[in-house]
């Protein structure tokens, strides 16, 4: 019977699949549950959220129905990092706070130029996508398949670039991991600023989307905390 929760937060784009890969290398004492935001996944019939609170409320709302009294973890990648931090903050006000966020592909608040990128065209866009290397280029070169992510996309894009930097801290420990060819990787120590928790810094090989060469060793963090 497991004895432990982890919730995961996808990167921009993402669904409740993202993580499929990684969970294999999650132990078994762990309750996995990957959310997602509405629009995208086993949740495509509902309208697409565009701003950071009513995202928060969402992904409070799952927490919160699926929180059983275990001890539990969150982890996010990119996008998902960012959301984690905000939603630490809501769940510490509620004293349901995680026993630690494992953040990777971001260094936090405030450091990422927010651009208003969601507001380019869609070749510029494109261009956006290929800069990060998760999208393949079969779906950006083909218009039909484009078209249906373009829109997902484009929110959670919306939902990073509207957000304003916290002037709040969250208590909970932080793990922080980046690849250390991403363009922001020498920022990861801003982690820092945000808690007065224990946070802990490290880069492994790769760009933005490096957990996909480093499952075992994400996994291995997870399972150890």
């Amino acid at each position: 019977m497991s004895s432990k929760q982890i919730f995961l937060l996808p990167f921009a784009g993402g669904n409740c699949y993202s993580y499929r890969s990684l969970t294999n290398y999650i132990s078994k004492d762990y309750d996995i549950f990957t959310l997602e935001l509405p629009g995208r996944g086993k949740r495509t019939s509902e309208d697409l959220i565009r701003n950071r609170e009513a995202a928060i409320r969402d992904y409070l709302y799952q927490i919160m129905r699926l929180r059983n009294g275990k001890p539990y973890l969150i982890f996010g990648h990119s996008m998902g990092a960012i959301m984690a931090f905000y939603l630490t903050l809501q769940l510490e006000s509620r004293f349901d706070a995680p026993r630690r966020i494992i953040v990777t592909g971001s260094a936090g608040p405030g450091i990422a130029s927010y651009k208003k990128e969601y507001l380019s065209s869609d070749n510029e866009f494109k261009e956006v996508l290929r800069s990060f290397g998760g999208m393949p280029e079969e779906v950006l070169s083909d218009d039909s398949l484009f078209n249906f992510f373009n829109p997902i996309l484009r929110s959670d894009f919306q939902i990073l670039e509207e957000f304003d930097l916290p002037n709040e801290y969250i208590k909970t420990d932080v793990l922080a991991i980046m690849g250390n060819n991403e363009k922001h990787a020498s920022f990861i120590e801003n982690w820092k600023k945000f808690s007065f928790g224990k946070v802990l810094v490290n880069h492994l090989e790769g760009g933005h989307f490096f957990i996909n060469q480093h499952l075992n060793e994400i996994a291995l963090e997870i399972n150890h905390s």
